[in-house]
């Protein structure tokens, strides 16, 4: 038989407490925290541990596929900017030709 004082302590589980775990706001925000389950039930320290993990863990690849997404768009736009650019010196390119074959025709 396990004696009380060797189990590990949780005030969900204390009978003065009891009354302040039923009040029915403080148990949606248990529920929000993931701390008990839609029944009201208590999750084990372990399945409280394994719900913040993987919480982390969705968060953590939200965050990777945005920082993926965003450095896709900034490579398209530095991709459009060069674009741009060697159009505009090829466009100059073009002009200078054309002035220098202007003033050989004058020449």
């Amino acid at each position: 038989m396990m004696k009380p004082f060797n189990r590990p302590y949780s005030s969900f589980t204390d009978p003065y407490l009891k009354l302040y775990f039923e009040d029915e706001r403080r148990l949606k925000q248990l529920q929000k925290f993931g701390l008990t389950n839609n029944n009201n039930e208590v999750y084990p320290e372990v399945v409280y541990q394994a719900n913040i993990a993987q919480a982390e863990r969705t968060e953590i690849a939200a965050v990777l596929k945005f920082q993926k997404e965003a450095r896709q768009e900034l490579h398209k736009q530095h991709l459009r900017l060069h674009k741009k650019w060697n159009e505009q010196e090829n466009e100059k390119k073009r002009q200078r030709a054309a002035s220098a074959k202007v003033i050989s025709a004058i020449l």
